[in-house]
């Protein structure tokens, strides 16, 4: 899920809130893939004042030199809240990467790449990591260890991805009658409701769809999503055949 960006009056900068991401030399500098952390930087011209924002990072592992991916996440309730910035500040933030991603990977070289959400701000370069078997290893029996209740939200939260994945395919399918209907929407509001009756989708969907970066529309970013979404369906269905086999936590 992407949610929209805040821009507060005066804001400038690369990313239109004066807000970027850089990979500080903890992590640039034999950092450790596991605990993945990312500096917050204003570059803008003015003070960059939150509305609202947390200021929550989350990334993705990839093949060295693979594209960015279009980034999935899910979170609940109490994050902390971002505070101002003047020009040249910075404050960093960890990056959540899910336990469950490290069960796809192979023991190398790796990109990390990260996004912030809300403001939506995308690291300009991956950081190049080295996965070891042993992280591997850790990671997939940190999922093993979840208690149930901890699985059925994690269940939860990866079926939420898969229908935001398949929402915003079906809004990069329809970009054109998309782009059409924002053009005449008179609000945020009728944009919403426009978005709602063109894709058949539910309110919070289709608030977050009016958010999401063009760029994420785009057919070659529409063609990784369903790529994506193959790749997180296929991961449920395993994740669950898996918990069948071994039988009630």
């Amino acid at each position: 899920m992407t949610l929209p960006d805040a821009r507060p009056p005066g804001d400038a900068g690369p990313s239109g809130h004066g807000l970027e991401l850089r990979w500080p030399t903890v992590m640039t500098r034999d950092g450790d893939p596991e605990a993945v952390v990312v500096d917050v930087v204003n570059e803008g011209d003015a003070r960059w004042i939150p509305t609202g924002e947390s200021l929550l990072a989350f990334g993705a592992i990839t093949a060295p030199g693979a594209p960015p991916p279009g980034i999935a996440f899910a979170f609940a309730g109490g994050p902390r809240r971002a505070v101002a910035l003047d020009p040249g500040d910075r404050t960093r933030v960890p990056v959540s990467i899910p336990d469950g991603d490290w069960a796809e990977l192979e023991p190398g070289p790796h990109d990390v790449h990260a996004v912030l959400i809300s403001p939506h701000v995308r690291a300009a370069e991956p950081l190049r990591v080295t996965i070891t078997a042993e992280m591997i290893a850790r990671r997939c029996a940190a999922v093993a260890r979840v208690p149930r209740h901890d699985a059925d939200a994690v269940r939860r939260s990866r079926e939420a991805t898969i229908a935001w994945l398949r929402a915003r395919t079906a809004a990069g399918d329809a970009l054109v009658a998309l782009a059409g209907e924002l053009a005449r929407a008179a609000s945020a509001a009728d944009a919403v409701a426009r978005i709602r009756a063109l894709l058949d989708t539910d309110e919070s969907t289709a608030q977050l769809l009016l958010g999401t970066p063009l760029d994420m529309l785009l057919p070659s970013a529409v063609a990784a999503g369903r790529r994506e979404l193959a790749d997180a369906e296929e991961r449920r269905d395993a994740s669950s055949r898996a918990a069948d086999a071994s039988g009630p936590a």
